[in-house]
C-alpha cells in the first residue's frame, strides 16, 4: 500500500458555541494541526512516547492535566520542540464574529471548516489526518464530510481522515498539548500567558509555520511588550501592522501560486513582528524556507525579491537591512530601508546623468535622451540632482 507523503494530527481547544452567557463556553476556539512527513512518523511516535512517560508516566500528554502550572508546561514544551515536527494553528476570537455575519453556530462552523481545509489541503494535498474520536460528533465530524465533498484522492494523492483514540495515538496528544498551550495566551477565562511567550517560543523554534487569526485582528500599540523600548514608535508599528493585516484580508481567498507566496511571506513577517525584539531582522533564507514549507513553492533569490517588491508596491511597509527583512516598528527600521534604496537609486541616477551628458556633448546639444515623455521621471530626478 502506498502511503501519503504527510500526516497531520488535529485537535482543538475551546468550543464552537457562541452562547457566551452559558457555563463552559470559551472566548476563543483554537485548532492545531501537527504535521510530519510520513517517513518520520514512527520515529516521532517513539520520541513522543519517551516524553509522555517522562512527564505524564502512565497518562496521556494532555494540556488540561498541566492546567495553570506554566512552569511544568514550559519544561514539557522545551522537550517537545527538540523533536522534528511542524504545526499550523487557527485561532478564532468568537467574540468578534457577530460583526462578520456569524450569529448562528451553523454558519460559523461551516466557515471554519473551509478555512481549515484551505490551511491543510492547499499546501499538503497528499495528507492523512488523524483526529481524536472524542470530537467526532462535533466540528471534526463535519470537517470529514467537508473534505469528502471537495477533495477527491487520486493515484498520487491518498488523503483521508481517520478518527482514533488519543490514548493510542500520541501525535494527537501532541496536538492537544500545543492547542492548549496556545490557549493560555488567548482564552480569557484561563489566561496565564498574556505576553504569549509560548507562542513566541514555537515561532522562534521553527515549529509553528503559521497561525491564522480570524477575524484578522486590528491592533493598537499604545501598550505592548515593545512599548518600553526607547526606540519604539507606536504610529509606525500600528500603520505597518494594520496595512499588512488588511492585505491578508483582501487576498485571503486568492489561490494562485504567486498570491500564496506573497501571503506566506507576509504572514511570517507578521509573526516575527509580534514575537521578536526591536531591530531583529528575518534572514532571507528563513523566509524562503518558510514560503517553501507553507506553499510547496521554493522561490529563487530573484523571485523572492520580486515577492517583497510586489508587497511594497501594494503599500506594505517592509524594512530591510544586510540582516534581512521585518515589519517596521521604529524610525531606525525605516531609515535602514531608505539607506538601502538610496544606495541603489543614487548610483543609477548618476549613471543616467553621465549618459545624458555624453550624448548631448557628442551631438552638440541636439539630442537630449531624456526629452522623451516616457523618461519624464528620470529627467526630473536628474535635474533635481543638478539643482543640488
Amino acid at each position: 500500500m502506498i502511503l501519503p507523503r504527510y500526516c497531520a494530527y488535529v485537535d482543538e481547544s475551546g468550543n464552537t458555541s457562541l452562547e457566551f452567557g452559558s457555563d463552559g463556553v470559551s472566548t476563543h476556539y483554537i485548532i492545531v494541526s501537527v504535521i510530519a512527513a510520513t517517513e518520520k512518523q514512527a520515529e516521532l511516535t517513539d520520541k513522543l512516547e519517551e516524553i509522555r512517560k517522562s512527564h505524564f508516566q502512565t497518562g496521556e500528554i494532555k494540556s488540561s492535566k498541566v492546567a495553570k502550572n506554566d512552569t511544568r508546561r514550559q519544561k514539557i514544551l522545551d522537550d517537545l520542540v527538540k523533536l522534528e515536527w511542524k504545526c499550523v494553528g487557527l485561532v478564532v476570537d468568537k467574540r468578534s464574529l457577530n460583526s462578520k455575519g456569524f450569529s448562528f453556530k451553523g454558519s460559523f462552523v461551516k466557515h471554519l471548516q473551509g478555512r481549515l481545509y484551505k490551511q491543510l489541503f492547499q499546501t499538503y494535498p497528499d495528507l492523512k489526518i488523524y483526529a481524536d474520536q472524542y470530537g467526532r460528533d462535533s466540528f471534526l465530524n463535519g470537517f470529514t464530510k467537508y473534505v469528502e465533498e471537495r477533495h477527491k484522492p487520486t493515484l498520487f494523492e491518498r488523503s483521508g481522515i481517520e478518527f482514533c483514540s488519543s490514548k493510542d495515538v500520541v501525535g494527537i496528544q501532541l496536538a492537544d498539548f500545543v492547542a492548549g498551550t496556545l490557549a493560555r495566551g488567548y482564552e480569557q477565562k484561563n489566561l496565564t500567558d498574556p505576553d504569549r511567550q509560548f507562542l513566541k517560543q514555537l515561532i522562534k523554534s521553527g515549529h509553528l509555520l503559521n497561525v491564522h487569526h480570524y477575524p484578522f485582528p486590528r491592533q493598537q500599540f499604545k501598550e505592548t511588550s515593545l512599548s518600553d523600548d526607547p526606540g519604539y514608535q507606536e504610529e509606525i508599528s500600528e500603520t505597518a501592522y494594520n496595512a499588512a493585516v488588511l492585505y491578508l484580508e483582501e487576498h485571503d481567498s486568492d489561490t494562485n501560486e504567486e498570491a500564496k507566496c506573497h501571503c506566506a511571506a507576509l504572514e511570517f513577517l507578521l509573526m516575527h513582528f509580534v514575537s521578536a525584539p526591536l531591530g531583529d531582522y528575518l534572514p532571507t533564507h528563513e523566509i524562503i524556507t518558510h514560503i517553501s514549507e507553507v506553499t510547496g513553492v521554493t522561490p529563487t533569490i530573484r523571485q523572492f525579491r520580486g515577492v517583497i517588491g510586489k508587497l511594497r508596491d501594494d503599500g506594505i511597509l517592509i524594512a530591510s537591512s544586510k540582516d534581512g527583512y521585518r515589519i517596521p516598528s521604529q524610525k531606525a527600521d525605516i531609515w535602514n530601508f531608505l539607506r538601502h534604496q538610496n544606495n541603489i537609486v543614487g548610483p543609477i541616477i548618476g549613471r543616467v546623468k553621465k549618459c545624458r551628458e555624453r550624448v548631448k556633448t557628442a551631438t552638440l546639444g541636439k539630442l537630449d535622451v531624456l526629452e522623451e515623455p516616457e523618461f519624464a521621471l528620470l529627467k526630473q530626478l536628474v535635474e533635481g540632482d543638478q539643482v543640488k
